[in-house]
């Protein structure tokens, strides 16, 4: 079945798609899973944007492509006598973002100190400020499915 490299080249293009689409997936399920998070109040310890280099691959080494803004939350909580400290606002934190939207989230807790934190039932540690999915779960989505189409076109090619 792989008797020429662009079968297997597409092969691992849609090898790729599936993987990050599954684990995107579960992602989002986990996103709608917690808006029946039970909840507790949490001490919101950081509210900030931070600036990250975006990097990448270049012909000869590792290339600045520029930088970026991410969240830099920090909020304590204690779930059944056990104290928790996390970072994740949102089930879509590491996606980029416009900055617009991170202004908001930033916005919508400058000046909060008690904020209410979501947990996972099944695991405490688990938790976020903002439950449910938003459309920043599903764009990275598009890029799985691209993978899965572009494998397929190079995997018809070598027919």
């Amino acid at each position: 079945m792989f008797d020429n490299p662009q079968t297997l080249i597409g092969a691992a293009f849609i090898f790729v798609g599936v993987v990050s689409g599954v684990l995107l997936t579960m992602k989002a399920r986990k996103a709608f899973a917690s808006t029946r998070w039970p909840h507790v109040y949490g001490e919101l310890e950081s509210a900030e944007l931070k600036r990250v280099v975006l990097r990448g691959l270049g012909p000869d080494r590792i290339v600045d492509h520029g930088i970026g803004l991410t969240t830099n939350f920090r909020y304590r909580y204690v779930v059944a006598g056990t104290p928790y400290t996390s970072t994740r606002v949102t089930f879509s934190d590491r996606v980029n973002k416009p900055l617009s939207s991170l202004r908001k989230l930033q916005e919508r807790y400058r000046g909060t100190r008690h904020v209410l934190v979501y947990y996972n039932p099944d695991n405490p540690g688990e938790s976020v400020l903002l439950p449910g999915a938003s459309l920043f779960n599903f764009t990275p989505m598009i890029t799985s499915a691209l993978f899965i189409v572009a494998g397929v076109y190079v995997m018809n090619l070598s027919m």
